[in-house]
């Protein structure tokens, strides 16, 4: 989950089904989009799988 001042501004969740099959979902607030934040949520979890 990404924060700014306390506030959920963005969140990412991933689900896995077997071992090569994995689906992602996440949002971004709209005020908050187009600076990055999901591609860094993106990258962390992306590094933990």
């Amino acid at each position: 989950m990404f924060y700014d001042e306390g506030k959920l501004i963005g969140y990412i969740g991933i689900c896995q089904f077997g071992r090569e099959t994995m689906e992602v979902n996440g949002m971004v607030h709209p005020e908050y989009r187009r600076m990055g934040i999901f591609s860094r949520l993106f990258s962390l979890v992306k590094d933990e799988w």
